[in-house]
């Protein structure tokens, strides 16, 4: 991919017939019905920094082919921040509706480097600060997930996962950020959340995308869509949280 290349724990996918298994692998490596040999279930704050910390380092990232090699990519970063009561909670924001791009959707705080920041890590934390109020020094880093190459621009996103220390700051609905949606792990694994799985082909190759629907009926698609499987994917496991088998459904 343009402008990106792999790091430690990273695995990288050329431009080879199966090119596009690292999608597959993206997919089958994140949300499945496998359960785990002990009961890692967090009961304290610190119990679940250790073991997400932990089974973020031992995730092997992936190096996505990219969709569009038309483009030169720029580096973003995102935050996705989890947030712990007793249980673990993800939280995603709704773009304002007045944005320019993507208005309305579901997405994870964060956007593009400024010279300042020294780090992608930097700008995800900056990023979520100025965006929810999160201040960078209330959130304990655990790790990093596989860079994102987005299908409709030529950003590719590269999310860092973060636990917040304390609540989550009380946020007025600005132009930039509609609200905040959290979701609390259990309720994808007991089926509060719907999670599917929609074919569709793109520029002659066929992929398959994830989607989750909330039970309000908020649909979160896309690259935030990816993101969100993949911390599923890592993060249920490690606590003991039996994930689900997708639906398989057709596009429309």
């Amino acid at each position: 991919m343009s402008g990106h290349r792999a790091g430690h724990g990273a695995r990288t996918f050329g431009a080879t017939p199966g090119r596009h298994r690292a999608f597959r692998q993206l997919r089958t490596a994140g949300l499945t019905t496998r359960a785990v040999s002990r009961d890692l279930r967090a009961v304290t704050r610190n119990d679940a920094l250790d073991t997400l910390r932990g089974a973020l380092a031992r995730h092997e990232r992936l190096v996505l082919p990219d969709l569009r090699e038309d483009v030169v990519r720029v580096a973003t970063a995102v935050l996705v921040p989890l947030r712990f009561d007793g249980e673990v909670h993800i939280l995603l924001t709704m773009r304002g509706g007045a944005l320019r791009h993507h208005a309305g959707e579901m997405s994870f705080p964060g956007g593009k480097p400024e010279a300042s920041d020294g780090s992608l890590l930097v700008t995800a934390l900056r990023e979520a600060e100025e965006e929810i109020g999160i201040a960078r020094a209330e959130v304990d880093v655990l790790g990093e997930l596989s860079a994102i190459p987005t299908a409709t621009s030529h950003y590719i996103l590269h999310p860092f996962v973060g636990m917040l220390r304390g609540s989550l700051p009380t946020l007025a609905p600005s132009d930039e950020v509609a609200r905040v949606v959290e979701i609390p792990i259990r309720a994808l694994a007991d089926g509060r959340v719907k999670y599917r799985q929609v074919p569709f082909t793109w520029a002659g190759r066929e992929i398959v995308a994830p989607v989750f629907e909330l039970s309000d009926g908020t649909v979160i698609y896309g690259a935030t869509a990816y993101i969100l499987m993949e911390a599923l994917g890592v993060i249920g496991p490690a606590l003991g949280i039996v994930m689900p088998t997708p639906t398989i459904r057709a596009p429309g």
